[in-house]
Formats: structure tokens, sequence, C-alpha cells
């Protein structure tokens, strides 16, 4: 192992970014609290069906619905959909960012 012979002290400053609200992906309402996450994706294209994943931020029980009825109406010309609902509670997040 290699003997460390100079260290060095830096401080190192990154940009972040606070998320306060996200915006329902079914019907556009902003919101903050309790709210779905849904997965969906299918493997009707072979390899290349990994660019099917899709993630939405839903805000409501009506919200969840309508993306079912959307996956249930899906289901009608595939065989191989894909959908999955998480509950969370929205709190501000950061995202970070490196500085390019």
């Amino acid at each position: 192992m290699s003997e460390i012979i100079e260290k060095e002290t830096k401080q190192i400053t990154k940009t972040v970014k606070i998320f306060k609200r996200l915006k329902c992906d079914i019907c556009g309402k902003e919101f903050t609290g309790p709210y779905w996450i849904a997965n969906t994706h299918h493997d009707d294209w072979g390899n290349d069906s990994v660019d099917s994943y899709e993630t939405y931020d839903l805000c409501s029980e009506n919200c969840v619905e309508i993306m079912f009825q959307k996956y249930m109406k899906d289901c009608k010309h595939s065989d191989t959909q894909y959908l999955s609902f998480e509950q969370d509670v929205f709190e501000e997040h950061v995202k970070e960012y490196l500085e390019e």
C-alpha cells in the first residue's frame, strides 16, 4: 500500500435543486403530501422494451383509477403489460446536479 506523504483539505461546493411541489401526470394539478407512484412497462418489443418503462406521479384516488383504466385498455392490445402502484408522501426532495 502506498504511503500518503501530503494531505490537503479543500472545500467543495455543489448546486442542488429542492423540489417543493409535484405535478400530477394525469390531471396536471400541483400537489404536496400523500400521492401514488405508478410504474408501467411491457415486453412487446423484445430487447427494445426497456424503452417502455414509465413512472407517473398521481395526486388522487381518481387519478389512480384513470391510470388503472388506461392499463386495462392497453392490455387489450398486449399480453405483456405491467403496472405497479406504491403510495408515498411528498416532502421536499433534494436532487443533486453537478455543475459541468
